[in-house]
């Protein structure tokens, strides 16, 4: 969608007020290109724009694309700075969850050898823990 916003953008702009220095122009004179490679380049350079590459072979060149690329960047750090925050609390969630079980059973591993509890009835209330542990995921 990003990349077709950018086309319609380019083509938005009169013929006659693309210069020859614009990527529209470059790849518009080029032989055998057709419209799909249009959306091909835009792509591309939504890519680099979006994960902050930046080779530089296509770059804005007034002010419309400027804009539209400035809001294209904050768009995308904003999306990724959301993603890697939702990635972050669910490995946190997850951790903490596995510490309460790791401290549950060093309860339970207290209580056998104070005790003395069967063997049999400790590795039965393990087994309970964890399972009921894991049902809750």
């Amino acid at each position: 969608m990003v990349s077709c916003l950018y086309v319609i953008l380019a083509n938005y702009i009169s013929p006659d007020d693309i210069g020859t220095g614009t990527w529209m122009y470059n790849y518009l004179t080029q032989p055998n290109f057709g419209d799909g490679d249009l959306y091909v380049v835009s792509f591309y350079w939504t890519i680099q724009t979006i994960t902050t590459v930046g080779y530089g072979d296509i770059a804005t060149t007034n002010t419309y694309e400027r804009i539209y690329a400035c809001i294209i960047m904050i768009l995308g750090v904003l999306a990724f700075s959301f993603a890697s925050g939702s990635l972050a609390s669910i490995i946190s969630n997850l951790d903490s969850k596995h510490a309460l079980l790791k401290y549950k059973l060093e309860i339970i591993e207290g209580i056998k050898k104070d005790f003395k509890i069967p063997k049999k009835l400790y590795l039965k209330v393990k087994n309970n823990i964890e399972k009921v542990d894991h049902s809750q995921e």
